[in-house]
């Protein structure tokens, strides 16, 4: 916490990225089972998601863990 004048400036002591793993751990955790496979599954059947789109999550996930293996 830092201050400015008569204002008290607040700053994440976590990362928004962090934040956002801890969070969707835990979701894939306590409601699918650690199931990526049935998580995406109810993502994709709740917002009616197109063949094109589901393709599309594939590739890029494909790319990334591409990206990932060669670090």
């Amino acid at each position: 916490r830092s201050t400015k004048g008569r204002v008290n400036l607040y700053t994440p002591m976590v990362s928004k990225e962090g934040y956002s793993k801890s969070q969707l751990s835990g979701l894939l955790k306590n409601y699918f089972n650690n199931s990526f496979a049935a998580m995406a599954s109810f993502f994709a059947k709740e917002n009616n998601y197109t063949i094109e789109e589901l393709d599309l999550l594939i590739k890029d996930t494909r790319e990334e863990l591409d990206k990932d293996n060669r670090k």
